[in-house]
């Protein structure tokens, strides 16, 4: 019982919903037989119990109040009866659940049943509570058009001419409407070639362009901030940040909040990429993101934040000398992860804590105890490897030699049996193991024998992302004096 598929659509509801499909199978509306109703109710206990101790469909047919006897096609019919009444109590629950369906839904019943009377003063009510609303996004514009088209369907139903107006406000919102999804597509598309490293081609996007350059106050808010997140995305765009951030301060308030969320990840991006890239100056612009996420409350997901916003925050304060703020960040938010490794978290960003405050022996200790505890996050593994080689290379004990040789080796191992990190991280990774057995080297070294050396590890610095770079190029800057 416990692999058909009713077993397992049950199974998939949240409590409250299987009680309203309980109501709902009760209702006298949908002349629903006393046998469906009391099929349900036998099989609800069977869905807390291990798959060994679910009552086979024959013991359940047995319970039923049934003159029928068992047959496999007979009880094939009664589950596929009840997936479709599940199905249909589903449907209505995703209407019921979403106004920017129910809406516009309102207005095509008012429509079907020739209710003219009634129709222009609810299509302005309709029309003010979306506007009001503050969930903007595709589903929003979506709901504007399906209700200006419903209205229009009434005033060309009427016997005086109708007011061209309203066909020109009908293309407006349709053009609205797909070009929100169009962008959403491409963005996306964008994304999957990132992600997988493939070339698909992008749709045309001409017409769309010229339409958004040629006039962009004739667009609502959430289509100029779709299209320059498309071209902060693809192209990178400096000019398509700056309109982002200003569209942001002044109206972001307005967006539903995974709009607003997509478009700040894709800043943030932005700002990585220009970090690695050289740009400093976007230090502080991901810092204005953060803070800004953390001001307006909108970090957290139904109560948890994120751990790679966790992770993201501390690690850049920390480069901008933030320690005392990300000491209290931890304090607030350490108990508020969203994933499973909160501990392992949280002890990571204290050891990160205790490096920028030089704070070596507690940094060393808890850097080894996330290593003993990670295991599915392999960049919480790798990062803390990096700084675990950083701190014994600024200890600079007599042991610490060979525990970072010994630390090198496993870093590169983990390197190798990582086949997930693909091409690139793999070269990036080993060039920083490279790196670090250069600096050694030339710490070694009298003072007057570390010139060729330092030339040629002067060049390889310069192929790290800034994040390692810097710190790299500061130890080489300390050898010299």
């Amino acid at each position: 019982m416990h692999s058909r598929k009713i077993y397992r659509l049950l199974q998939a509801l949240p409590e409250t919903e299987i009680q309203a499909f309980h109501l709902y199978l009760q209702s006298p509306l949908l002349n629903n037989s006393s046998l469906l109703t009391h099929f349900f109710e036998l099989l609800l206990p069977e869905l807390t119990k291990e798959p060994a101790s679910i009552l086979s469909a024959p013991n359940l047919h047995q319970q039923l109040p049934t003159e029928s006897k068992f047959s496999k096609n007979y009880f094939d019919k009664l589950c596929a009866t009840l997936v479709k009444a599940l199905y249909d109590f589903l449907q209505l629950q995703e209407l019921r659940n979403n106004e920017l369906h129910t809406l516009p839904a309102l207005m095509s019943a008012m429509n079907r049943l020739r209710l003219d009377e009634f129709i222009p003063s609810l299509y302005r009510n309709l029309a003010q509570e979306l506007e009001h609303m503050p969930a903007h996004d595709a589903e929003w514009l979506n709901a504007h058009y399906l209700l200006e088209y419903a209205y229009g369907s009434y005033q060309f139903r009427q016997p005086r001419q109708p007011g061209g107006e309203q066909l020109l406000r009908i293309d407006q919102h349709l053009d609205e409407s797909y070009f929100a999804r169009k962008l959403d597509l491409v963005s996306a598309l964008h994304n999957y070639n990132v992600l997988f490293k493939e070339q698909l081609q992008a749709p045309d996007l001409k017409a769309l362009r010229t339409a958004i350059e040629a006039d962009p106050d004739r667009w609502p808010l959430l289509i100029r901030i779709k299209y320059h997140t498309y071209l902060l995305l693809a192209e990178q765009s400096e000019a398509s940040f700056i309109t982002l951030m200003q569209l942001l301060e002044t109206e972001g308030n307005s967006l539903a909040g995974e709009t607003r969320s997509e478009v700040y990840i894709a800043a943030l991006n932005f700002c990585t990429f220009q970090i690695n890239q050289g740009n400093t100056s976007y230090l502080q612009e991901a810092d204005q993101l953060y803070m800004r996420l953390i001001d307006g409350g909108w970090l957290l997901q139904k109560g948890k934040l994120p751990s790679e916003f966790f992770k993201n925050i501390i690690s850049l304060r920390l480069r901008m000398g933030a320690a005392d703020w990300v000491e209290t960040f931890i304090e607030e938010y350490g108990d508020r992860l969203s994933n499973s490794h909160q501990g392992m978290a949280v002890l990571y960003s204290r050891a990160l804590l205790q490096f920028y405050r030089d704070q070596f022996e507690p940094c060393i200790r808890n850097l080894n105890e996330v290593l003993r505890d990670v295991k599915s996050d392999i960049y919480y593994g790798i990062d803390s490897r990096v700084f675990l080689l950083k701190a014994y290379y600024l200890r600079n004990l007599p042991d610490d030699s060979y525990l970072l040789e010994s630390n090198l080796n496993a870093f590169r191992l983990y390197i190798l049996r990582h086949k997930s990190l693909g091409d690139e991280s793999r070269k990036r990774y080993g060039n920083i193991l490279r790196l670090f057995r250069g600096l050694i080297r030339l710490r070694e070294l009298p003072i007057s024998k570390r010139a060729n050396t330092l030339k040629k590890l002067q060049k390889e610095i310069q192929s790290l992302p800034l994040s390692n770079r810097v710190w790299f190029e500061e130890q080489v800057q300390t050898l010299l004096n």
